[in-house]
């Protein structure tokens, strides 16, 4: 085989590795500009906000793009034997199904998805724990972590004839003497639609990361074939 058509052979088949290295680089592009900008347009996140709520102290959100609508309360207290967090809506409502209550508004963890379906209590009981108990002693009810480690709650709403769901992440601590209990609200989201996944809304898809990571190496792959080619000519 002569010189010239062993050029002619590998010619194409660098072409086609460049047009290859060209699509991976337009999909990380495309990740990097779409999916995080239609997030930011569909979500709502509120920042972290670490607000605490105290016997007496509660913490109350009102969602600021719905003047006079749909809020939330955060709540820390004591009983003469326990301590307990609760929550309460005011024209909204929380998914169910934790606990020894069905109705008290359950714990969902990280990527757990919430559907309005679920969401039916107007109001309930994250966690109450007591010492020496109303029943039996340590008695707790509620299936909220006590230690003070966060989990979510997830909610749903109606404004303007759409449906919203969102998800709160909340701990609480009430394991320690009565009129020590405090809960923390740690951060917020939620986007119109009828469900939404725990944590959804603060940080980009690990899909997305991985496109956008593939779209880098094949940038700087074609960029380093392209000096090579210019420095062979």
């Amino acid at each position: 085989m002569s010189h010239r058509s062993k050029r002619a052979v590998r010619k194409p088949a660098n072409a086609a590795l460049d047009k290859k290295l060209a699509r991976y680089l337009l999909a990380g592009g495309a990740v990097l500009c779409a999916p995080f900008m239609s997030r930011a347009d569909t979500i709502t996140y509120s920042g972290i906000l670490d607000e605490p709520a105290t016997n007496g102290s509660p913490v109350n959100v009102t969602f600021a793009a719905f003047p006079g609508g749909p809020s939330f309360t955060l709540a820390a207290g004591t009983g003469d034997l326990d301590n307990y967090a609760s929550v309460g809506g005011a024209s909204l409502l929380f998914a169910e199904g934790g606990g020894s209550n069905p109705s008290d508004p359950q714990a969902f963890g990280f990527g757990s998805l919430i559907s309005a379906a679920n969401a039916t209590a107007a109001n309930g009981l994250l966690l109450r724990y007591g010492l020496t108990g109303e029943s039996t002693a340590g008695f707790k009810g509620g299936n909220w972590p006590q230690n003070g480690n966060s989990a979510y709650l997830g909610f749903s709403f109606t404004a303007s004839s759409q449906t919203y769901t969102g998800w709160a992440q909340i701990s609480a601590d009430v394991s320690g003497p009565p009129g020590s209990g405090s809960a923390e609200l740690i951060d917020y989201a939620y986007e119109a639609g009828t469900s939404i996944d725990a944590g959804q809304g603060t940080a980009p898809e690990p899909s997305s990361l991985a496109l956008f990571a593939i779209g880098g190496t094949a940038a700087l792959a074609l960029l380093r074939r392209r000096r090579a080619a210019s420095q062979a000519s």
